[in-house]
């Protein structure tokens, strides 16, 4: 699922499983890559002796910063619901933040991302929340500092015709920070809601700029958005004239 980072004519990515701790299936890696195909493990996550303060399993790729690499997994930590964790180029991982139940968010599945030197990212559930039923809550935007300090900037509301369950990772315009979620938003009727795009600032003001209808513009964007000349550009996984999803554009 994770993309992959480039530092010093190196790619670097992660793995969801493998690796040598967690039994057989494995916690996952961090790896390094050669565009020659020079391969080098540099890193197991999770640990099998059931310690919590690990990371374990990462859903979504490395971000580079001031010579670290920061990224999120699903599980591990204090209350086993992910973790946010620093990892040295030789391998020496520090979580930086666990995620638990409540206002917090847990289970983050997008990775971070850098603005004035301070992590920032989604998670899938927990926040404050209402109209998610029968979950943690419906997801919130969080910072987390190089030193540990989380805080959560908003919590997704789906009962007001808000997003819900964001997946992916957030990009930064402009100095605000746009992504997509996965469900809610005011199209599809009472199909509990087809997604959205939304910006957010850095104080927690959260505007949805567009709420998806599973029509032309397409429903359910998992992926993240990229900007290219200030237009924002992105995904759906379904809709569309062909029903099998879209590539759309965004002017923030």
């Amino acid at each position: 699922m994770a993309g992959l980072t480039v530092s010093n004519g190196l790619l670097f990515g992660t793995t969801f499983q493998g690796g040598t701790e967690c039994g057989i299936v494995g916690c996952g890696t961090a790896f390094s890559v050669t565009t020659s195909g020079h391969y080098r493990l540099f890193h197991n996550f999770g640990n099998e002796f059931g310690r919590k303060d690990y990371a374990a399993n990462p859903w979504s790729g490395l971000t580079l910063l001031n010579g670290n690499f920061y990224g999120t997994t699903l599980d591990g930590g204090a209350s086993d619901l992910g973790t946010v964790f620093r990892l040295s180029a030789a391998g020496k991982e520090h979580v930086l933040h666990s995620f638990g139940f409540g206002s917090g968010g847990n289970l983050p599945e997008a990775g971070v991302t850098v603005l004035g030197g301070t992590l920032y990212g989604t998670t899938y559930e927990g926040g404050t929340g209402t109209g998610c039923a029968g979950t943690g809550g419906c997801g919130v935007v969080y910072s987390v500092t190089t030193g540990g300090q989380e805080s959560v900037l908003y919590s997704f509301n789906h009962s007001d015709g808000d997003g819900s369950f964001p997946e992916a990772s957030l990009t930064v315009f402009k100095g605000t920070l746009y992504g997509t979620t996965s469900s809610g938003g005011t199209g599809c009727g009472s199909n509990g809601g087809c997604g959205t795009v939304f910006s957010v600032t850095t104080a927690g003001q959260e505007t949805v700029l567009h709420s998806f209808s599973s029509g032309s513009d397409g429903a359910y964007p998992v992926a993240g958005l990229i900007n290219v000349n200030g237009t924002l550009y992105g995904t759906t996984e379904a809709g569309g004239a062909n029903g099998y999803g879209t590539v759309f554009a965004l002017s923030p």
